[in-house]
């Protein structure tokens, strides 16, 4: 006997999870696969339309998620009203190296919290965007 589950949770257009991860949330977190164990790390991040960038330092372990299928996601919580929102990025993670464009994000606002020193940048592709909302109840 099959019966439709029952939830408040709305999809969310490409649109709005787009708005969502540009301007409503700067730290997200990153999960990948490492040494064979999922892992999930919080960075701080800046997005466009078809990709999502983040540094950090030379050597750590977020930089060993270059080259990997990647997860990212951020979400926004009202817990007092039972509500809140989610957006689930799906992409490759690459390192930056083009010299104009690394010169550029040097430049910017985006800096690693974690990891003073060389810095790696790297661009997390957004192969695909999915988000939910829960409004208040």
């Amino acid at each position: 006997m099959g019966s439709a589950a029952v939830t408040r949770a709305e999809a969310l257009t490409r649109e709005e999870c787009l708005e969502l991860l540009q301007y409503n949330s700067y730290v997200g977190r990153l999960g990948f696969v490492l040494d064979g164990k999922p892992i999930v790390l919080p960075v701080n991040y800046i997005a466009g339309d078809t990709s999502l960038i983040f540094c950090t330092g030379v050597g750590t372990v977020l930089s060993r998620a270059v080259g990997a299928p990647v997860a990212f996601e951020v979400d926004g919580v009202r817990s007092l009203y039972r509500a809140g929102w989610s957006v689930l990025v799906q992409g490759v993670a690459t390192a930056i190296t083009d010299p104009t464009e690394l010169e550029s994000l040097r430049r910017g606002p985006l800096k690693s919290w974690a990891a003073p020193g060389p810095q790696q940048w790297v661009r997390v592709s957004i192969d695909e965007i999915s988000g939910r909302r829960i409004p208040g109840g």
